[in-house]
């Protein structure tokens, strides 16, 4: 049941929007995806969930009283708020990740650094895809190992669930006829029609050089067609555009390889309404599930695809489309060199293009894949229909909700056998690290406790003129409240002698709850200074 997911949620808002709501301000495709997800709470999950800034410490992931079961962090880093959670009791709430793109450094480091987190089985890290999900498993076995020689023992794992990104499937139905859009686009009418949608750089989506390869060869198989491939993306490097346009003179000189603005979103709807099909040959390590060929299920056209990370588990082969065989050459980037940059930031790019340098597509199944589809426009029509479908039953929010909602039973129920268990009690009192007092114990001579009897000195008239005091002042805002410490010497006074225990416990009634969150102190501050004593 999705419909009170909201209020079982609490997402980590992210910052690349204004707020939790808003679209991304970056067109990425991790933005892009946690906005679809908040929407769709919002659409079918019953509302809002609870926003959480990312900014730590957290005073709601610390509260011991929650409305939410479960914190969405929305990306794999688990490890701060794992940690964050040690001020709470672990067992009280679940921490669910996401993977989105896991080849740049961050992800790379935070994965390898999970086996050391504080996680334990009722927490997930959902993997996007199958592929996905093998790459997390290979780092997590890999620090375990590393772990294991050490002597250490690896933390619980958390579940690892394959669950797909989604999207809004009714958003993508055609704008308008596919006569209309091309009329808008100044397209000829018998033209096959390639579409190509995402980020145009060729080091971090895909090499257009095998692009440009399939539609020279699709050209020549199918030339009673004039060809068009209209590339609706975005590019942050300037050099990208023309580039692309030179590329394309030379490698498919028949095809009109037109560039459109990824950043009008109406533009890309057009461009989707006058298409044929949808090309996307992606090469590059940063793709980890794909929402590319979803979106163009979704908008009822067939699709011809690498075989590729996400896409082999969002295209049918033969029924949405085609998958085209992909291959590495290991030995290209293998060395430890480029291990080693990897984890670096600034290398980034550096990396993704000498790795995308040893990956390659098989243009020519591609051409003839898109040829087909060219000469039997019904069979591109069967594919598309077919694709729709296939979105509409698992890739449609509201089908990828139900599985974040049945998720979140399975937590639910591991996290109150986790109640239950005697081997899990101590998490309530295990805090991130041990109280400063026991830590630097060894520092004074003598160790006052609650129950050591202590008695008031000096006179009230004295107390009150040493508060006032400018060396006192100066720290007002970190001690106690001066109310309190009159109020804490005035009782020990009244008592006679009384312990930190007696002197809460015995007058209960008298103290407010912040009072008796701030006595410990204000008994510690009148000893310091002479008003109190340990009774001999």
């Amino acid at each position: 049941m999705i419909s009170n997911l909201a209020r079982r949620l609490a997402v980590i808002q992210d910052n690349s929007s204004v707020d939790g709501a808003s679209k991304p301000l970056r067109k990425m495709g991790r933005q892009m995806a946690s906005h679809g997800f908040l929407e769709s709470l919002n659409r079918h999950g019953g509302g809002s969930p609870h926003l959480v800034k990312a900014k730590l410490p957290s005073p709601s992931l610390r509260a011991f009283k929650n409305s939410w079961e479960a914190l969405f962090t929305g990306d794999p880093n688990l490890h701060p708020f794992a940690n964050e959670r040690l001020w709470n009791d672990p067992r009280r709430y679940s921490l669910i990740g996401i993977t989105h793109t896991l080849s740049t450094p961050g992800p790379l480091q935070s994965l390898a650094n999970l086996p050391q987190a504080p996680l334990h089985s009722w927490d997930s890290l959902i993997c996007t895809s199958q592929a996905a999900k093998s790459a997390v498993e290979v780092l997590l076995d890999h620090s375990e190992s590393i772990l294991r020689l050490r002597g250490g023992q690896p933390a619980e794992r958390p579940q690892l669930p394959v669950i797909p990104l989604g999207i809004h499937a009714d958003a993508f139905k055609p704008l308008c006829s596919r006569r209309e859009a091309r009329r808008r686009l100044q397209i000829p009418l018998d033209a096959a029609v390639v579409l190509w949608t995402g980020r145009l750089e060729l080091h971090c989506k895909a090499h257009h050089g095998s692009s440009f390869r399939a539609l020279a060869h699709a050209a020549a198989a199918c030339p009673n067609r004039p060809w068009v491939l209209l590339m609706y993306g975005t590019a942050v490097m300037p050099s990208i555009p023309p580039a692309l346009k030179q590329a394309a003179a030379e490698l498919c000189p028949d095809v009109d390889v037109r560039l459109l603005d990824g950043q009008d979103h109406d533009l890309g709807a057009l461009a989707r309404a006058a298409s044929d099909m949808v090309l996307s040959l992606v090469d590059c390590l940063q793709e980890t599930f794909g929402l590319t060929p979803v979106e163009a299920m979704a908008s009822g056209l067939p699709v011809v695809v690498s075989d590729w990370n996400g896409y082999r588990d969002t295209v049918v082969e033969g029924r949405t489309g085609h998958r085209i065989a992909t291959h590495s050459f290991q030995p290209g980037w293998s060395d430890i060199n480029l291990q080693q940059l990897s984890l670096s930031e600034p290398a980034l790019d550096q990396v993704s293009a000498h790795i995308s340098g040893q990956i390659g597509v098989d243009a020519v199944s591609a051409g003839a894949a898109l040829a087909r589809l060219a000469n039997s426009p019904a069979l591109a029509v069967a594919m598309g229909t077919l694709g729709m479908q296939r979105v509409e039953q698992h890739y449609d929010w509201k089908v990828v909700l139900n599985q974040y909602s049945e998720l979140l039973d399975v937590l639910a129920d591991r996290r109150c056998h986790a109640m239950k268990s005697a081997k899990y009690a101590k998490l309530a009192s295990i805090k991130p690290i041990p109280a400063l007092s026991q830590v630097f114990k060894a520092w004074p001579s003598q160790v006052i406790n609650e129950s050591t009897s202590l008695q008031a000195c000096g006179n009230k008239v004295d107390l009150i003129r040493q508060l006032q005091l400018g060396m006192v002042m100066i720290y007002r805002n970190e001690l106690p409240p001066t109310t309190l410490i009159l109020k804490a010497f005035t009782h020990l006074q009244s008592m006679g002698h009384a312990s930190l225990q007696q002197l809460e416990n015995g007058n209960q009634k008298v103290w407010s709850i912040n009072e008796q969150n701030h006595l410990a102190a204000a008994v510690g501050w009148l000893l310091k200074h002479g008003f109190a004593e340990v009774c001999t």
